[in-house]
């Protein structure tokens, strides 16, 4: 932009500011919209893990809650080798008469690969396992029911079972806190009583423990649903803890087990009951006696003696899970599950030892499609102590951590709509600035123009005036006598008369330059259209003073179709300002015109070269502009408002053509080439 007046200088100053402070505003809210949208995205990833989070705990806890449901449903005298069929429902614990019916329980022939083994805990504290039979019930097992090998692998187990437990409890005491966590006991101590958790809708629990806050509401509602899971199918099974009359229980022992020892009884009726018959003291424990007897054999009086007898309340707790083995060399969680039975006035405890690795592996199988290399960590911390964090990733059925790798962050869309209109933004404020800028430098250069024009018209004007003037003066006080004075007087004013002439018509054709008048096109030959022009062009140089070489190059007898009169005022203003300023120590220019045209495409091509001083370099960009003139010119004596070469190049582009500088290396003065096309 032109340096102006201090009103210009202000207005630029003003539009910088204000540029500065409008981009800075746009950045600040661009950052912040920027640092908005990447924290939703955040939220939103951290949402969608956290969901993917909740869908694998509850696929694992609806995995582990039939199991648990399965246990829970199991009624506690099949935690025993062998049981009285005709037995009252809460009278196990008497003694075993001579003429009742045992029958095998379903967990001394168990076969599950994530039970290691089955075991219960006797008031006196010896621990027991239906799956490996002591005394008596030993050998009916070994002899119908259960290999060698698998009676010894199963009391094997049992001793380190035993060994586990015991340890577990030593290390227990010496606790303020146990290592040892179940669903029961993490409900109880972190969210309530059984007694309100019982007291509840499983759904309408569920619905209030999801409406709290996460991680904490998830969690009750997964262990809600655990717990309620035990409840419903315990007492479904134990019939509301009413007892059975002998021949229902019968009916109902016959039904469940009949099928399964059918054939058992069949093919070892006979080995059984002398085996049974050898050895039938009562005991605490009941023992087989005939796995064969029909309910006929039994007497009158038996039957009278059971039906007569009076049956407690059985009181079965729900399974709680701990880990045991904590400590060990080297160090080893094993999973075992326990429940207190009470009948009557005697309590027990039964449980199962879970095979961890198998049973981990079945939780995990759901949720290899989420989390394909997770695992679950065993939790032995109180739930109190137990971080948000880490309950966020607990299971309910199992006090164990879902464990994965962090998933990397995804890769958010490379462009948004929201980007997209901070851009357009940009772009509309940007160019809302640069079209202000160029606005602004536009009406500067168009002021500074005007200013130039004024300044060359009243430059070029006050010299012919001037002379006018003078002379008219003169001339009218008849100060001037003699005629060939009053002769040369009256040619000088003509002179003038035609310089102002001129002056005027320049300024008309610049002006006419933006009204994109068509050329009148004529077919010339190349000689021909050079000697109708010659004359006016030696013309122009003459009032300068300067010599003009006039020559046909290439193409003499091509024929160009051009409008003749923009020609002339084209190359009569280059050999104008060849003859002012291609002066050179004094003396008279050297103006050297070259004619050429291709005789194929018809194109006209004239040199105008001067032997004067040339052009700087730093000029050489500007010298087009309308109303420039060079520095060593501006202000010298030398005559002109800068029009001539702004004039030739606006007329050669109204004819399709150009007016170019071209200097040439080693070469003096300026050369300007002027093409026009051929058609």
């Amino acid at each position: 932009m032109s340096a102006g007046g201090p009103s210009e200088r202000w207005a630029a100053r003003a539009l910088a500011i204000g540029a500065i402070v409008v981009l800075l505003a746009l950045g600040f809210i661009t950052w912040s919209v920027l640092r908005l949208e990447s924290r939703e995205a955040e939220a939103r990833q951290a949402s969608d893990q956290q969901e993917s989070l909740r869908l694998a705990l509850w696929r694992i806890d609806s995995v582990m809650t039939p199991i648990l449901a399965r246990e829970a449903a199991r009624p506690y005298f099949e935690y025993q080798p062998f049981i009285p069929a005709d037995r009252a429902y809460t009278n196990f614990f008497s003694e075993v008469s001579e003429s009742e019916v045992l029958v095998p329980s379903p967990l001394l022939t168990a076969s599950d690969p994530l039970v290691n083994l089955y075991f219960q805990k006797m008031p006196d504290g010896s621990l027991e396992s239906p799956q490996a039979p002591m005394g008596p019930a030993k050998g009916t097992a070994e002899a119908a029911y259960l290999t060698p090998y698998a009676a010894e692998t199963n009391q094997t187990l049992l001793t380190d079972l035993s060994v586990l437990l015991a340890r577990h409890e030593e290390e227990a005491r010496k606790q303020v806190v146990g290592a040892a966590m179940d669903v029961g006991t993490l409900a109880e101590q972190g969210f309530g009583r059984d007694a309100e958790v019982r007291g509840r809708e499983p759904n309408e629990m569920a619905q209030q423990q999801i409406g709290r806050g996460a991680p904490e509401g998830d969690y009750q509602a997964r262990a809600a649903v655990s717990k309620q899971a035990q409840e419903i199918t315990r007492l479904n099974s134990n019939r509301a803890n009413v007892p059975m009359s002998v021949e229902a229980e019968r009916a109902d022992a016959d039904k469940r087990y009949g099928d399964r020892s059918a054939k058992q009884r069949g093919e070892s009726q006979d080995g059984l009951a002398a085996k049974t018959a050898a050895s039938a003291p009562a005991a605490s424990m009941p023992m087989a006696g005939s796995t064969g007897v029909p309910a006929e054999r039994a007497s009158e009086q038996n039957k009278s003696e059971v039906a007569a007898r009076t049956s407690d309340d059985v009181v079965v707790g729900d399974f709680q899970a701990m880990w045991v083995g904590v400590g060990s060399e080297p160090p080893k969680s094993e999973l075992v599950f326990r429940r207190t039975v009470r009948v009557g006035g005697r309590e027990i405890e039964q449980g199962l030892w879970m095979n961890w690795e198998q049973l981990q592996g079945r939780l995990l199988r759901p949720v290899a499609d989420i989390y394909p290399d997770a695992r679950l960590r065993p939790v032995t911390e109180n739930v109190s102590n137990v971080p948000s964090r880490t309950l966020a990733r607990m299971l309910a059925s199992i006090p164990a951590e879902l464990v994965m790798t962090a998933a990397a962050p995804a890769p958010g869309p490379a462009w948004t709509p929201l980007r997209s209109a901070l851009l357009a933004t940009w772009v509309v404020v940007v160019l809302a600035l640069a079209g202000l800028a160029l606005a602004m430098r536009s009406m500067a250069e168009l002021a500074a123009r005007r200013g130039q024009f004024v300044s060359a018209v009243t430059h070029e004007l006050r010299t012919p005036l001037t002379t006018f003037r003078l002379y008219s003066q003169m001339l009218a006080s008849g100060m001037v006598r003699e005629e060939a004075d009053r002769t040369q007087y009256a040619r000088t004013l003509f002179g003038e008369s035609e310089r102002l002439g001129r002056i005027v018509e320049s300024v008309l054709e610049y002006a006419r330059l933006g009204k994109g008048e068509k050329p009148r096109r004529e077919a010339l030959k190349l000689a021909e259209l050079r000697d109708r022009l010659g004359p006016v062009l030696q013309g122009a140089a003459n009032e300068h003073g300067a010599e003009i070489v006039d020559t046909l190059g290439d193409g003499e007898e091509a024929t160009v179709r051009v409008d003749p009169s923009r020609i002339e005022r084209i190359l009569v203003n280059l050999v104008d300002n060849a003859g002012k300023y291609g002066k050179r120590d004094g003396e008279p220019a050297r103006v050297e015109v070259l004619w050429s045209a291709d005789a194929q495409s018809g194109m006209l091509r004239v040199s105008v070269r001067d032997h004067g001083p040339g052009i700087p370099a730093a000029e050489a960009r500007r010298v087009f502009r309308p109303f420039t003139r060079g520095a060593m010119h501006a202000h010298g004596s030398t005559p002109g408002m800068g029009l001539g070469l702004a004039l030739a190049r606006g007329l050669a582009e109204q004819c399709g053509g150009s007016v170019t500088y071209e200097p040439r290396e080693g070469e003096e003065g300026a050369r300007f080439v002027l093409r026009t096309p051929g058609t």
